[in-house]
């Protein structure tokens, strides 16, 4: 019988990270505006602290969001991960990867393309199979959006980090915090979706336990009658 790694902690932690990172680019979007205002009413006679406080909070905004970027990674590959590895254990999902690849597809440059979107719609269309017939079937559309918007932010920042190491003038760096307005946007609407992809994910997950939960109680009563000691929780593994 099927035994499942529990994946519930590692699922909270990545929907809190995930959620960090989401306030942080929320509050990035309303910061661009911010300094496209400034930026494109400068002058002259203008303040010249603004200019020094945009660039200390620059680089105060920016670290911070770095930092949380890393560790959101870190905690939603873990998840996708174990989530990978229980389908794996079941053995009668039809996959197309290997377990390994649901760490190594992040990090391989082109394969991370495309790999990581093809391993998330496995994990969500395979783990609905593993619970068909106990809930509504939901189709893998929403993951193709979420990658789509990922994929797109990303270009979106590489473009604007190399635009802004070549500005020379205020109104080119007024019309980049207007990209980045949009860069933003995009990444807020790509978290929005994959904190849902991962929630409902997770909750496939539970019902998925569930059942073999109630088979193993099946089994039990079946083989030793009225006798029988039912083991707890024996679709997961701690």
């Amino acid at each position: 019988m099927t035994t499942l790694k529990d994946n519930s902690q590692r699922a909270r932690e990545t929907v809190f990270m995930l959620t960090i990172s989401l306030v942080l680019y929320c509050m990035g979007l309303l910061y661009e505006f911010y300094k496209y205002s400034v930026l494109n009413s400068f002058t002259e006679e203008s303040d010249p602290d603004k200019l020094t406080l945009i660039e200390s909070s620059d680089f105060l905004f920016y670290s911070t969001h770095l930092l949380v970027m890393v560790l959101s990674s870190v905690f939603f590959i873990r998840w996708f991960r174990r989530a990978y590895h229980n389908l794996h254990m079941n053995g009668r999902n039809r996959l197309s990867f290997t377990e390994g690849w649901a760490v190594g597809c992040w990090f391989m440059p082109f394969v991370n393309i495309i790999r990581p979107f093809q391993i998330m719609r496995e994990i969500w269309d395979e783990t609905q199979e593993n619970i068909r017939g106990k809930t509504e079937t939901k189709n893998s559309v929403m993951i193709g959006w979420w990658w789509t918007m990922w994929i797109v932010s990303l270009a979106g920042d590489r473009i604007s980090f190399k635009l802004t190491r070549k500005a020379e003038s205020l109104e080119q760096l007024a019309d980049l915090a207007m990209v980045d307005v949009f860069v933003n946007a995009l990444n807020i609407v790509a978290l929005v979706m994959i904190i849902r992809i991962v929630k409902q994910t997770h909750s496939f997950e539970k019902l998925w336990a569930d059942s073999i939960d109630d088979l193993a109680t099946e089994i039990a009563l079946s083989d030793k009658g009225d006798d029988a000691v039912l083991p707890e929780n024996p679709g997961l593994a701690y």
